[in-house]
């Protein structure tokens, strides 16, 4: 009897070994056509797939529920030669071998941008068409052939909306190559009919947004829609191949903020009729855009003013997202009770957790949402890379990393500053905030205002239900309309 059952357990062993194998034959076949680029290349090639075959995998990975994404490192890639992507490479959510089996399209593309963000749509990046195959227990070999590249993106002129690129002398320094700043400029109806001045609303994006952006529907149908007064509006890029640099002055981004204040600003009060004065520069932002706009107030309190920010990313570091990053014993992956953090106000069936969100962007690489703030607040690494302030696999804050972040936590820049900056920034902060905003940050700033309300002026409105995205809405856009025009009617011609 016992024989038997050895006997049993080996044939399934056998059985379930014969499987992993099988499961583990999947491999994608990649090549580039010769015409598209014969020279070597180095950066990242990614699969990616989706079941639904409707729809163009490029266009993830989800960062809500990601499907199947492999990611493999070249450098010096002859690429007469095809390379293979298999169950070795950096695989998410899950590895190859465990992905479910069934039909999937697959696309494939190549980052060798060094500028822009993206890792998929960045100038130069080479992608395929998209394969339709069926990923099976038998032996998988899947062909894919890159013959496609992102063209340069082109910024379309019309009569009052025009594209502005400046060389940065500050910049170009900092990086050693040619560097560039760009906005898009949206002039009022009236500036081709008179010769007056206006007042200027800098407008910062959110993470992932920059001056493009289809053309900037968004800001023609947000907050120019409810604007009741003549402004110039500057939708500033604050994209670098780290992430989103907020227009704060880094280690790894560079002086950002010295090259809009020193550079950029000067040169576009030349080109256009701007109130060159501080009552009439504006500024305007939402999530990581809302971060930028106070953290250049508050640096830079006698050359704006005012700033306005819905959700602004984190203020107070005590709620980074919900993390305390200064309590010892702080992980980013579990609480305190050591119970896994999740995005509970998802409105999501399956919430994901920050260790998914976490390995999403360690298989992606440089220029996502939570390696753009180690980009700016940490130090640089001896490899030339931000320090980590969380270790990838445990969770574990990094307390010497963390230590280092507490200059860009604007509540403890606060507590620093003399009586007479502080005077400077009375009535110059205005923030709109959802009880319920999706990640958290309605936490962060009740203790930024807290703090800041006991030093001077500010304004900041809390409302119910509101999450990060329905927070912008027509009452709040047309407050902040009210709050730029109480300043700016002041101003010489400003309503003529």
């Amino acid at each position: 009897m016992n024989k038997k059952l050895i006997l049993m357990a080996l044939i399934c062993l056998s059985i379930c070994y014969q499987r992993v194998l099988n499961a583990q034959s999947t491999q994608f076949n990649i090549t580039i056509d010769q015409n598209l680029s014969s020279g070597p290349l180095t950066g990242n090639v990614y699969v990616m797939m989706t079941r639904d075959t409707t729809s163009m995998p490029i266009y993830g990975p989800d960062f809500i529920a990601p499907e199947p994404f492999l990611v493999r490192k070249v450098s010096n890639w002859n690429t007469s030669n095809p390379i293979i992507i298999d169950e070795s490479q950096l695989a998410l959510p899950t590895s190859l071998t465990a992905i479910p089996r069934g039909y999937y399209a697959i696309q494939a593309v190549v980052d060798i941008n060094t500028i822009e963000r993206s890792f998929v749509f960045a100038s130069g990046n080479l992608y395929s068409d998209k394969v339709i195959t069926k990923i099976s227990d038998d032996d998988n070999r899947i062909q894919i052939s890159i013959g496609n590249k992102f063209p340069p993106k082109e910024f379309i002129n019309s009569e009052n909306l025009e594209g502005v690129k400046v060389n940065s002398a500050i910049l170009s320094k900092f990086y050693n190559r040619p560097t560039f700043m760009e906005v898009a400029v949206i002039l009022p109806q009236s500036y081709h009919t008179s010769n007056i001045s206006y007042p200027t609303v800098y407008v910062i994006p959110g993470f992932g947004g920059t001056h493009y952006n289809d053309q900037l529907g968004w800001i023609q149908d947000g907050i120019i829609e409810h604007c009741k007064q003549q402004k110039i509006y500057v939708v500033l890029n604050p994209e670098s191949a780290l992430g989103h640099h907020v227009f704060a002055n880094s280690e790894n981004n560079g002086p950002r903020a010295n090259s809009l204040i020193e550079e950029l600003i000067p040169y576009l009060e030349s080109k256009y009729r701007m109130h060159a004065s501080p009552e009439a520069r504006f500024l305007f932002g939402h999530s990581s855009g809302g971060w930028s706009s106070i953290w250049l107030m508050v640096n830079y309190p006698e050359y704006f003013g005012g700033a306005w920010a819905t959700a602004p990313d984190p203020l107070d570091f005590r709620s980074f997202f919900g993390i305390n990053i200064y309590r010892e014993g702080s992980n980013a992956f579990t609480d305190e009770h050591g119970n896994l953090r999740v995005l509970e106000r998802l409105p999501v069936e399956n919430k994901p957790s920050y260790k998914l969100l976490s390995d999403r962007e360690l298989a992606i690489g440089d220029g996502e949402q939570y390696g753009s703030f180690e980009a700016v607040f940490s130090p640089r690494g001896e490899d030339g890379k931000p320090l980590r302030l969380w270790n990838r696999e445990t969770g574990k804050i990094d307390s010497a990393v963390a230590a280092a972040w507490a200059k860009y936590d604007i509540t403890q820049l606060l507590n620093s500053f003399p009586k007479d900056v502080l005077k400077r920034l009375n009535n110059k902060i205005h923030i709109y905030v959802g009880d319920r905003d999706t990640y958290y940050l309605d936490h962060s700033v009740k203790m930024f205002h807290e703090t800041s309300s006991k030093l001077f002026n500010i304004s900041v409105k809390y409302f119910p239900e509101e999450d990060h995205y329905t927070i912008l809405s027509k009452d709040v856009y047309d407050d902040i309309e009210a709050g730029m025009n109480t300043i700016s009617t002041s101003l010489p011609q400003a309503n003529k």
